[in-house]
């Protein structure tokens, strides 16, 4: 890895606009980075930082800095409307000013979308070079250009950030304890101790054992969409369903919705989505437009296409390619290939399965935006030549304070995986419970009290 450059771009503060709001102001702050780290005098693009200060009498100057990675990847920071409140409210009650970074490609950070300059690019090999500056590895070299300019004129140890991290986000925080340590005062990670795997097939066969847990729950709790689920397959199979968006509902694509089990809407929202269907299907023998925009809407695959195209390689290093890891884990899981019948519906008896957080190489031709990056997603799954992500040796030899959540039925992280990551990060402390699935950070602000306080003790 090129060592970081101190060469940053001073903000312009004519940029920076604040908003009052219950609780505090939020300033909105834009900063100007190099695109690609390795060669930063060539072209540079636009971070966006939401940051939060709370009405209490705090000292802009010397208040201490959390900064908040999002899940993903591809994933915008939450747009906060009250101070005061989840933990965001409990972050500021304690002190700190808040920053909620968008990191680079997403939502006004320079974002990756069909009309940006990456597709404009006149070479495939260009546009994945392009996207090879969109993982974690450079969204750390982003916060180390905001920390010092925010925290310019400090001594080192007052500029230091805290990281508040979620899901993807821990794995951004674990590459800036790698890298970075002396930037980080402390670390908290919410269902986000990554994977330090070779190949991320291992990552796939661990989450199917746990997705297919999470279906017979489902089933358990929802007896009867057995039938239901059944009932809209055929009917996608026979069918060609036309969203409203142009892309077509198919029965693999319907699958996905699995994706929800361990988000916020949970179950409940995948029972919703049955039940219109099948209420459309009983009574017009088709589906509504109000139905067709619900299941054009309910996941984030098109709407955020770094988390389809750069998903898998998010955990490849030096000569790995992901190699659609995902499709591969399944071929060797018999039990669970057999329950998916994406090719064909038969009314067996048995539950036809939710695929979770899993992406697949027809997915350039189920939705739309991700064939306009057809090309580009088939070269990324084959190219091998990425950035290191980890420095397990410095992870070993870590002195920043760590706590971090797990999750016994997590979807999105497997356990097994996160525990051998913690026990390489010297002195980190790990929480592990079955109260939540993966969303604890924002349904219950005891998580974040809780893993606070164990920095504490």
């Amino acid at each position: 890895m090129a060592p970081f450059t101190d060469n940053v771009h001073e903000l312009d503060r004519t940029d920076v606009e604040a908003n009052y709001m219950p609780g505090g102001v939020a300033y909105d702050r834009f900063f100007t980075c190099p695109l690609d780290y390795n060669n930063p005098q060539k072209k540079s693009i636009q971070v966006f930082v939401r940051h939060l200060v709370s009405s209490v009498s705090v000292d802009k100057h010397k208040s201490p800095f959390a900064l908040y990675l999002q899940g993903g990847p591809g994933f915008q920071s939450p747009y906060q409307t009250n101070l005061s409140s989840g933990w965001v409210g409990v972050l500021l009650s304690q002190g700190y000013q808040v920053l909620l970074l968008d990191q680079r490609g997403t939502g006004l950070s320079t974002p990756i979308n069909a009309q940006s300059q990456v597709l404009k690019l006149p070479t495939l090999e260009e546009q994945v070079e392009y996207m090879k500056c969109f993982r974690a590895d450079s969204i750390v070299k982003d916060c180390e250009i905001i920390r010092k300019i925010l925290t310019q004129g400090r001594s080192p140890n007052d500029s230091k950030l805290t990281l508040l991290s979620q899901s993807f986000g821990g794995f951004c925080a674990t590459t800036y304890l790698s890298f970075y340590p002396e930037g980080v005062d402390k670390v908290v990670i919410t269902g986000g101790l990554p994977p330090l795997v070779k190949d991320p097939v291992d990552v796939y066969s661990s989450l199917i054992p746990r997705m297919a847990l999470l279906n017979e729950r489902y089933y358990s709790l929802y007896k009867r969409d057995i039938e239901r689920v059944y009932q809209i397959a055929e009917y996608l199979t026979n069918n060609k369903v036309v969203l409203p968006g142009g892309g077509i509902m198919t029965l693999r694509r319907f699958q996905q919705f699995g994706l929800a089990f361990g988000g916020g809407g949970g179950f409940s929202s995948v029972h919703k989505i049955v039940l219109d269907c099948c209420y459309d299907l009983d009574t017009i023998q088709r589906f509504s437009y109000k139905t067709l925009l619900e299941l054009e809407s309910f996941n984030g695959f098109e709407t955020n296409v770094i988390y389809t195209i750069l998903h898998e390689p998010i955990y490849c290093e030096e000569g790995v390619a992901s190699n659609w890891a995902c499709e591969r884990a399944i071929q060797q899981n018999s039990s669970y290939k057999s329950q998916l019948n994406f090719e064909e519906v038969k009314l067996t008896g048995s539950p036809l399965f939710f695929t979770g957080e899993m992406i697949f190489s027809w997915m350039a031709e189920d939705y739309p935006e991700i064939g306009k990056f057809k090309e580009l997603f088939f070269a990324l799954a084959e190219h091998d030549k990425w950035s290191k992500l980890y420095d397990r040796d410095a992870l070993r030899r870590n002195t920043v304070p760590v706590s971090a959540v797990c999750y016994y039925d997590d979807p999105y992280v497997a356990l097994n995986l996160s525990q051998e990551c913690a026990s390489t990060i010297n002195g980190s402390k790990i929480w592990i419970t079955n109260e939540y699935l993966h969303n604890g950070l924002h349904v219950d602000n005891q998580v974040i009290t809780k893993l606070l306080n164990m920095l504490s003790k």
